[in-house]
């Protein structure tokens, strides 16, 4: 009776934490890749730096325990499976997607509209289960800096360029500690040397990188 009466509540919370909290799998994305000819062509494997069919160069990194890939001809046949429940997304690439992506890190501020049109990835999500059209948002986002920055880093560039600008700087303080740590310091200004008292300033700063990539948004049926 004691055995049972310890060891029911672990076995609970193992069947739990197995049910409940992990991210779901074999969620079906289809692809519409018109930088390949068909549907039937396998993406090629990359080496190191190349700038050849980067549309396939990301598809790789999308995480392929969660993700199935699903390929389709049009974006037409592509929505009508979302909309009968076979996929849960769609992933458009145009047939310029590689040389407008080029032209659009290299131009920069001078890339023109057509330019940035090419080289966006269009996104379409199925929101009706807000749960994993938010997980699959993050993966593409996640999977898209991920390939950027392997792609610089293999080219020698630095990787941070494709990085997000945003730098957390540790935890906030309390609001009391903060109004007691201000009474401390008007005090020490007061009785301190200017060496002390520029000891004593915590300086916080946000750095302004420019983010060459654009984020994926999703698209709402």
């Amino acid at each position: 009776v004691m055995l049972f009466i310890f060891a029911l509540p672990v076995m609970q919370v193992i069947l739990f934490c197995l049910a409940i909290g992990r991210d779901p799998s074999g969620l079906h994305l289809g692809i519409v890749n018109h930088e390949l000819n068909s549907t039937t062509q396998d993406c090629p494997v990359m080496g190191n730096c190349s700038f050849h069919l980067l549309s396939c160069q990301y598809l790789q990194y999308l995480k392929n325990s969660t993700i199935i890939k699903d390929y389709y001809d049009t974006t037409e046949n592509a929505l009508d499976a979302v909309r009968s429940g076979n996929a849960w997304g769609v992933l458009y690439f145009t047939e310029n997607f590689t040389d407008a992506l080029v032209a659009r890190m290299g131009l920069g501020q001078y890339a023109d509209e057509e330019t940035l049109d090419q080289s966006e990835i269009r996104v379409w999500l199925d929101m009706s289960n807000q749960q994993i059209g938010l997980m699959l948002n993050r993966d593409i986002q996640f999977s898209y800096r991920d390939f950027a920055q392997n792609l610089l880093e293999s080219c020698e560039y630095n990787p941070k360029l494709a990085d997000i600008p945003i730098q957390a700087m540790g935890e906030t303080e309390k609001r009391g500690e903060r109004k007691r740590k201000k009474g401390e310091t008007k005090r020490q200004k007061n009785q301190g040397t200017p060496q002390e008292q520029q000891r004593s300033r915590i300086v916080t700063s946000i750095p302004s990188r420019s983010h060459p990539f654009k984020l994926l948004e999703p698209i709402l049926l």
